[in-house]
């Protein structure tokens, strides 16, 4: 078997698993993506709520596993739930402006470490140009490149066409470039 489709197929086998009840299915999906979610969560939300809201999160996944009808497409569905499950948060708190300048803000820690190897100038920068962005351009980008979805996944997660996520991308990217030209210089990103 080729070991590039042995690694999905697990996945799935795991998902089936947690759907059919068995706690100890649920437990190892969970372990191998709530770094995903909380990562997600911090950059969205802030550190301060994320775990909070990360607990929600996974008890609406645990609740609606058995909704999903097509276990390949768990990690934009995951990310969608994740979406959906923030957006309420920053709705209730009825601080959403504010959340979205503060987030770079607060002490994250290095988010990016996984990534890219940046020194912490440039890093520093970095937070600092993403907290430009508007709450759409930045959450676009943190999609894309830090969580590697397509912008098929993003538009499902975010519920807009795929050409809006293309559009706001491509946007992000230039207002980034603009902020942030340490960025292309460094890892050519256009």
């Amino acid at each position: 078997m080729d070991l590039t489709k042995a690694k999905p197929l697990k996945l799935q086998l795991l998902i089936v698993r947690a759907q059919s009840g068995d706690d100890a299915g649920f437990r190892e999906l969970h372990d191998r993506f709530c770094g995903m979610t909380l990562n997600y969560l911090t950059q969205i939300i802030g550190i301060k709520n994320a775990d909070d809201v990360q607990q929600q999160l996974w008890f609406k996944v645990y609740q609606e596993l058995v909704n999903l009808s097509n276990p390949f497409s768990f990690k934009s569905w995951l990310m969608q739930i994740a979406h959906r499950t923030a957006m309420d948060f920053l709705r209730k708190e009825k601080r959403y402006e504010q959340k979205v300048q503060n987030i770079v803000n607060e002490e994250n820690g290095d988010l990016f470490n996984e990534k890219e190897k940046l020194c912490p100038e440039l890093l520093e920068h970095l937070y600092l140009s993403l907290n430009r962005l508007g709450q759409q351009h930045r959450e676009v980008l943190i999609l894309f490149y830090w969580h590697e979805l397509t912008c098929v996944e993003i538009a499902n997660i975010l519920q807009n066409s795929i050409g809006t996520v293309k559009s706001r991308l491509f946007h992000a990217r230039q207002k980034l470039s603009l902020l942030f030209p340490e960025l292309i210089k460094n890892f050519n990103v256009q």
